[in-house]
């Protein structure tokens, strides 16, 4: 059985972490979604097929799992891609996250993250009607765990999805 560091249980860390790091962190996922050498091109259009409608074929959402996903900045680099990559043609997929980490008390960041990525979203559909809605839910789930561990319920539901869900 594996340890995992200390240190999240306290909200003021947590805060602060999340503060210090959102904008770093989110980018970073997003850039190296978006911003890949010639040779990665696969994964840019993997990306673009993922977010935009007219390749989901039958799919309503962008489901995404994040694993140590902490206060949800891979959600955020992802809604923020949607809209960048939307900005065109507005036919983007809503993104549908689950995001997991070991350390339950991520939970009331990650619901401070969605509420403000619903607030920028509802700003965004005040002018540019036809704008996806968004959604995450956090779950806890801890690796050092067995995947039939009741800590690891959503995660293996999300794992036993055939679409990667949320």
């Amino acid at each position: 059985e594996g340890v995992m560091p200390q240190g999240f249980a306290d909200g003021g860390a947590r805060a602060g972490y999340t503060l210090g790091r959102l904008m770093s962190r989110s980018q970073k996922v997003a850039d190296s979604l978006l911003h890949l050498p010639g040779r990665d091109f696969w994964l840019r259009r993997a990306l673009r097929e993922m977010l935009l409608r007219e390749h989901a074929g039958a799919r309503e959402r962008c489901r995404v799992l994040s694993v140590g996903g902490g206060p949800g900045f891979d959600y955020i680099a992802l809604v923020l891609l949607s809209d960048f990559l939307g900005l065109a043609s507005n036919e983007t997929l809503p993104v549908d996250a689950l995001v997991t980490d070991y350390e339950a008390s991520w939970d009331s960041d990650a619901a401070y993250v969605a509420c403000a990525v619903d607030k920028s979203q509802q700003q965004r559909r005040s002018f540019a009607a036809g704008s996806p809605t968004h959604r995450t839910r956090f779950a806890r789930a801890d690796i050092t765990l067995p995947m039939a561990h009741a800590d690891n319920e959503a995660l293996a539901t999300a794992l036993c999805d055939p679409v990667c869900g949320a």
